[in-house]
């Protein structure tokens, strides 16, 4: 019986999505297989910050690639280096696809940008809505 309990809490673990909390990032690994990041508060994301991110990123993958569902606060945008970088291959090595949900105009603006002049190595929209963003980010699964 003891066994069983175990086993069944392994199980149950499996199923259940895993969050953590890294500087100013969340980081929930959904039942799904999407990866959620959150960006809080009023920031500005630097390369350091972006590092933090993708390695905390690679330990939650444990290495794999996922589609990721990408959201911020209002007045949260990466600075100019990191929005260049984030168009190469190697800047997340853990993403296949990515989905932005932008809150304010200024964050859909830039990403706008971000998306049609910049243009990332990998697939990635703009959204309007969490809904549609998980829609598109399920077909790479």
């Amino acid at each position: 019986m003891y066994h069983l309990r175990i086993y069944l809490q392994r199980l149950q673990q499996l199923f259940m999505s895993i969050k953590k909390t890294i500087e100013v990032f969340t980081i929930e690994m959904r039942e799904d297989g999407i990866l959620h990041l959150h960006a809080k508060g009023d920031t500005i994301i630097d390369m350091q910050l972006y590092n933090v991110l993708i390695s905390s990123v690679g330990e939650m993958t444990g290495g794999k690639k996922v589609p990721i569902l990408s959201t911020a606060d209002e007045l949260t945008i990466p600075d100019e280096e990191v929005r260049k970088y984030m168009t190469r291959p190697e800047a997340n090595p853990y993403c296949i696809a990515n989905a932005l949900i932008a809150p304010s105009l200024s964050q859909k603006l830039l990403s706008n940008i971000f998306i049609s002049v910049m243009r990332p190595a990998r697939p990635i929209r703009l959204f309007r809505n969490k809904e549609e963003a998980i829609a598109w980010l399920k077909t790479f699964l």
